[in-house]
């Protein structure tokens, strides 16, 4: 109940602060595509993993890739080579408060992938504000205010099946 009460509360201020905020939204190809943002769930070597060989790909076909990946626990880790954060970084209100995260929401992505498969409210946050051309996530109804582009996904499938449908509509973009 508290946790539904922070989320109503945080999608209140978050709205209102998007009703200030002048971000303008485009689709862009692939081939037009040259830097990529990646929101991904840290919590797991397996999603690390798959994330990792994704983001390989993209620098493999020439895109620079940044990545940001989320922690469910207090710890840090030094196992995971990517910028991150952890429970610890986000406020009672749910906002994500992580130094990385401001620059991250800065930068000017071409595309911004939301790799995360269930409900993440610091990353829809990230997500919404962020000056990134277009935003591609999975569909969840009503967050039309965080991505451009939903992708229907069943949760209960691995990150990997996620990851090439996302390929695949990119690629598709024309």
């Amino acid at each position: 109940m508290f946790y539904n009460l922070r989320k109503t509360i945080h999608l209140f201020f978050l709205k209102r602060k998007l009703k200030k905020v002048n971000i303008v939204h485009q689709a862009r190809t692939y081939g037009q595509t040259k830097k990529i943002g990646v929101l991904f769930d840290a919590s797991t070597s397996s999603n690390i993993e798959v994330t990792t060989k994704f983001a390989r790909q993209l620098l493999h076909e020439g895109k620079t890739v940044e990545l940001l990946g989320y922690l469910d626990n207090d710890k840090e880790s030094k196992s995971i080579p990517y910028d991150y954060m952890t429970r610890k970084n986000i406020s009672i209100l749910l906002k994500p408060g992580h130094p990385k995260v401001k620059n991250f929401i800065t930068k000017n992505f071409d595309i911004l992938i939301n790799l995360f498969t269930d409900e993440n409210i610091p990353f829809e946050y990230i997500s919404s504000l962020s000056n990134a051309s277009y935003r591609i996530g999975r569909y969840q109804e009503q967050k039309e205010y965080c991505f451009d582009l939903m992708i229907s996904y069943d949760q209960t499938k691995e990150l990997k099946g996620y990851v090439d449908q996302v390929l695949h509509f990119m690629k598709a973009i024309r």
